[in-house]
């Protein structure tokens, strides 16, 4: 059956050009659309399927193409109607994070961030990700994500501490030998046929002494209380199994005597002994958040050692055996949004305001052995506050390290980024400001119903 075709002024005809082949959208009564042309022309001369411009057998200029299918006769033309200009296309509809989120029982919690609607601010985006380099520091990015496994576990969950030593000629063993053995002993235990210990779970940390020892630190999970020495005794043993070969029989025994401390001793003649928590090398620990700050929030370098240790600086193993928190998320309206992320930013702007405060007071003590006097003091105190003499004293010295006092700024963009506070009372905090900003979501409706 001969298809019909269309001639240019829409009247049907077999000089005219055919339906399929080359006919624009005004040919058949269609309004013209930005770009169609452009799309026509580059397809004439696409070379896959020898596709090009040849005529017709009417001897009229159309547009012919040979596929496989159609080879040694006419075949129609690609169709325009899939193709859409680029001004018509829908953007790709942003991925909105409106939802706020806690661990039950730990120590982190986040508010999402709020639309902005300036085009002078824009996102960054994802970065681009770089190969991986030789990891021989406690980069920023590691304390970061070590601290944030730490937020993510329960409070009130019983943990021990534990460090593992060189002995006192620690030069006989290089560091990447010491960093190989250690994590040997965590393979050990995690395969262990004791049942209390192959529970044990936790995080570990490696540290430089001052006397450019290597050390570790170990925060260990799942240990009942009636097997707390059990586990401190076998993981002393296999410490020394794996490091004290090289050295004396009597180097050895110290070694030992010193990782199986217990804080029990007598002092002064006592017949009663004492507890000392600061001599006891398996303790339990009480304060989360103290031991956190003693421990692993330390910035090392490796420029301690004579040769750097490749590798992580720290690492969790056993995670199923881990006390992790349950994390939780709500979705929240735009006004709710608001209201808990402005609140949420006067929170961590006070929080950066506090943080820089502390520094120049340490630097003030260090430099000039003065006494820490907190920014209350500084605004309202009566011997402290702008216009007396010692006021004026701490601001010109504060000045002279090149910290003056004031208040912590946002950038733009992280006017309306998300905020994530980590801290024992986060999840309450997070859960009294959603709390405060549903109530003003509510009134404002009820007020201003449009």
């Amino acid at each position: 059956m001969a298809r019909k075709s269309v001639s240019r002024s829409g009247r049907s005809g077999a000089e005219g050009f055919s339906y399929f082949d080359g006919a624009t959208r005004a040919d058949v009564g269609m309004a013209p659309r930005h770009g169609d042309r452009a799309v026509r022309e580059s397809c004439d001369h696409l070379p896959l399927f020898d596709l090009g411009r040849r005529r017709t057998a009417s001897g009229s200029g159309g547009v012919a193409i040979a596929t496989p299918r159609t080879a040694g006769r006419e075949a129609d033309p690609l169709s325009l109607g899939h193709i859409t200009s680029k001004s018509e296309q829908e953007p790709k509809p942003r991925k909105v994070n409106d939802k706020a989120f806690l661990y039950a029982g730990g120590s982190l919690a986040g508010l999402p961030g709020i639309p902005c609607q300036d085009p002078r601010i824009q996102n960054p985006g994802k970065r681009k990700k770089t190969p991986r380099g030789e990891i021989l520091m406690f980069t920023p990015s590691a304390r970061k994500r070590c601290e944030r496994a730490l937020y993510t576990v329960l409070n009130d969950a019983l943990a021990y501490t534990m460090a593992l030593t060189l002995p006192k000629d620690f030069e006989e063993l290089p560091p990447a030998v010491v960093k190989r053995r250690f994590l040997k002993l965590l393979d050990w235990l995690m395969a262990s046929r004791l049942t209390a210990i192959r529970k044990v779970g936790g995080f570990w940390k490696q540290e430089f002494q001052k006397r450019g020892a290597l050390h570790f630190h170990l925060l260990l999970y799942g240990i009942a209380p009636e097997d707390a020495r059990t586990v401190q005794r076998w993981i002393a043993e296999q410490w020394g199994r794996l490091i004290g070969d090289a050295y004396p029989e009597a180097e050895r025994e110290k070694h030992l005597w010193w990782h199986l401390r217990d804080g029990w001793e007598k002092r002064r003649g006592e017949r009663l002994p004492v507890y000392d928590s600061n001599e006891d090398n398996f303790q339990q620990v009480n304060d989360f958040a103290g031991y956190f700050a003693k421990y692993y929030g330390k910035d090392d370098d490796a420029g301690l050692l004579p040769e750097p240790v490749p590798g992580k600086w720290w690492g969790r193993f056993n995670r199923a055996n881990i006390p992790w928190a349950e994390r939780r998320e709500i979705a929240l309206p735009v006004r709710v949004r608001i209201h808990s992320q402005r609140v949420g930013r006067k929170i961590r702007q006070k929080r950066m305001a506090a943080a820089k405060h502390a520094a120049i007071m340490a630097k003030l003590k260090k430099a000039y052995h003065l006494p820490y006097v907190s920014a209350f003091q500084l605004q309202c105190g009566k011997h402290h506050r702008p216009g007396t003499l010692l006021g004026e004293l701490y601001r010109k010295l504060a000045r002279d390290l090149g910290d003056p006092f004031g208040k912590c700024g946002h950038s733009p963009s992280l006017r309306y980024s998300s905020v994530t506070l980590a801290g024992k009372h986060a999840p309450t905090t997070v859960g009294r400001i959603l709390v405060y900003a549903g109530n003003r979501a509510i009134e404002e409706l009820t007020n201003r119903p449009f």
